[in-house]
């Protein structure tokens, strides 16, 4: 430490100052650029004996302050703020943004903007040192980025030599339903269907959809043999895209609730009385007799 600070340990009385005195010792500083110390003070405040009857329930606080101390060679001129802040130039990085500092002074930043958003008070702490850079990762601060969530395979292995080969990038993005089958709970214009389990694949546009045939989407309801976006398709091939076959259509599955609605408009649906059943799911029923008599 080039500087000896005086007194190392005094007693501060209420109400009263301390002066300290800050002095070289002769160890050698650069003389091209600025050079910037801490100073820390800490208070140890005073507290009653052990054998003091008031001293029964006390709490100490002790208080720490730091200050910067810079020390500036007699070769550099006194500027003023204005002028060295316009030499400083800006790049980006990847995710880091990059403070280049050609003059000799240290320089803290008041309030700094990356487009219009502010850079957190983590990032403005950071000082650029004289003649260097400083770096300000964007992702941790208030800047939005564009980045997926990655999560590592290897946590799900229960020892640490075993090799994990899951593929958890279907996790990646917030809403994204893996593939896979699922048993649903199934509703159609809010009425529901009862269980199903359903297989959920990518379709032609890449997104995770429940496989729907047009057999399965008429024994819902779905008046398929009436809409003439059906006709043609094999009966037990799932669609492509409910919503384009059928216009205002709508698909939605909740995977933590497992609930899977479809909303279908009424005029695409089979005109049958609330609560019917389709003919086809009747059964035979069992040989009977009624009989009666009377005395």
């Amino acid at each position: 430490m080039p500087f000896i600070v005086t007194p190392p340990l005094a007693r501060l009385e209420a109400n009263s100052e301390l002066t300290l005195r800050i002095r070289r010792n002769g160890e050698p500083l650069p003389t091209d650029r600025e050079s910037v110390f801490f100073i820390s003070m800490k208070a140890v405040p005073a507290k009653k004996e052990a054998n003091d009857s008031g001293a029964s329930g006390q709490m100490a606080l002790t208080v720490v302050s730091n200050m910067k101390l810079f020390y500036r060679p007699e070769g550099l001129a006194k500027r003023a703020v204005a002028d060295v802040a316009s030499q400083l130039r800006f790049h980006r990085d990847g995710d880091n943004l990059i403070a280049n500092n050609p003059t000799p002074y240290w320089l803290t930043f008041s309030q700094l903007k990356v487009g219009n958003v502010e850079l957190g008070k983590p990032d403005l702490r950071l000082m650029v040192p004289p003649k260097g850079q400083q770096r300000a990762l964007l992702l941790t601060g208030t800047v939005p980025a564009s980045a997926r969530d990655y999560f590592d395979p290897a946590l799900l292995a229960l020892a640490g030599d075993q090799a994990v080969t899951t593929d958890l990038s279907s996790y990646e993005t917030a809403g994204r339903v893996p593939e896979g089958s699922y048993l649903v709970s199934l509703w159609v214009n809010q009425a529901d269907q009862g269980p199903y389990t359903l297989a959920f694949k990518k379709n032609a546009q890449g997104e995770v959809q429940p496989e729907l045939t047009p057999a399965f989407l008429h024994h819902l309801g779905v008046n398929t043999t009436a809409l003439p976006q059906f006709k043609g398709l094999p009966e037990e091939v799932p669609v492509n895209d409910l919503t384009t076959l059928i216009p205002e259509a709508r698909v939605h599955f909740d995977l933590a609730q497992l609930r899977l609605d479809l909303s279908i408009p009424q005029i695409a649906m089979q005109q049958n009385a609330r609560g019917s059943v389709d003919p086809a799911q009747w059964d035979d029923g069992v040989p009977a007799i009624l009989m009666n008599y009377s005395l």
